[in-house]
């Protein structure tokens, strides 16, 4: 067996390993020889050509304001790279639009004038209808009702008119009368019975106040004109009070018809 198959010695098998592993890289080392050709050959000539393709990568708007010893610096971003930074820029501008606050920039809202209230006055209406109380020589005393804007003689003639011997040249039949107004017909008012104020309603059934009245109480008397008034005015400022009505008939144009009319219709 010897004879058939020699053995080697342990020098022999190491060189022979070496061969074989020699014999089988060459192949690989061909194989990198002809990718390094390739890539020599797909490599531009020229390197300006290959500065311009990698301008031209490089966004309008980017190359048009940037100086040119700065484009020859900025690396090659590459297609997908020039997408990433316009994606950037709008996300860049969307955030900014929608965190931008104005602060004090607002619009001031003009102020609009406030509407005028007026306060409302509560006025008391003249009641539409009278109420009146005719007392003394008339053919039906009693209450008579009236409207608005009545005269005495309107009362008088609701009341029936007055009775035959009564004297009613102490009434002013033309005075306007108000509601709840008692007019004594021909009687004299009895003692504590409500009277208007002095001069507040001439020429009534009440009596004036000489010393109190004004002229234009005095004018509603009968026979007693704006002469006579003021004739009665003067008399008082000059000798004071009058302490009597009998004293009228020293007024100037009073004689004793006209003192007789007004002897029921006034007092001191």
């Amino acid at each position: 067996m010897s004879d058939l198959f020699p053995s080697r010695s342990p020098e022999s098998r190491a060189t022979g390993e070496a061969e074989a592993s020699t014999e089988g890289s060459a192949p690989a080392r061909e194989r990198l020889r002809e990718l390094m050709a390739a890539a020599e050959d797909a490599s531009p000539a020229d390197p300006s050509e290959d500065e311009s393709a990698r301008e031209r990568r490089i966004p309008r708007w980017l190359r048009e304001r940037l100086p040119r010893f700065l484009l020859g610096a900025l690396p090659d971003p590459g297609r997908a790279g020039c997408f990433g930074v316009v994606a950037l820029a709008v996300l860049g501008c969307a955030v900014f639009a929608v965190t931008w606050n104005p602060g004090d920039r607002s619009t001031p809202v003009p102020s609009r004038a406030l509407p005028t209230v007026e306060r409302a006055v509560t006025t008391t209406s003249p009641p539409e209808q009278l109420v009146i109380s005719v007392v003394g020589k008339v053919h039906e005393p009693g209450l008579v009702t009236l409207d608005a804007g009545a005269r005495v003689a309107d009362a008088l003639r609701a009341a029936g008119g007055p009775l035959s011997d009564s004297d009613t040249l102490a009434l002013n039949l033309a005075r306007e009368l108000s509601d709840g107004e008692q007019i004594h017909v021909g009687i004299e008012p009895p003692d504590g019975a409500e009277r208007p104020a002095s001069g507040a309603d001439p020429a009534s059934s009440d009596t004036l106040d000489l010393n109190v009245v004004e002229e234009e109480g005095l004018k509603e008397l009968p026979g007693v004109g704006p002469v006579t008034a003021g004739a009665i005015l003067r008399w008082r400022s000059e000798h004071g009070d009058f302490d009597s009505v009998e004293q009228l008939s020293e007024v100037d144009g009073i004689g004793p018809a006209t003192l007789a009319r007004l002897r029921d219709l006034v007092r001191v």
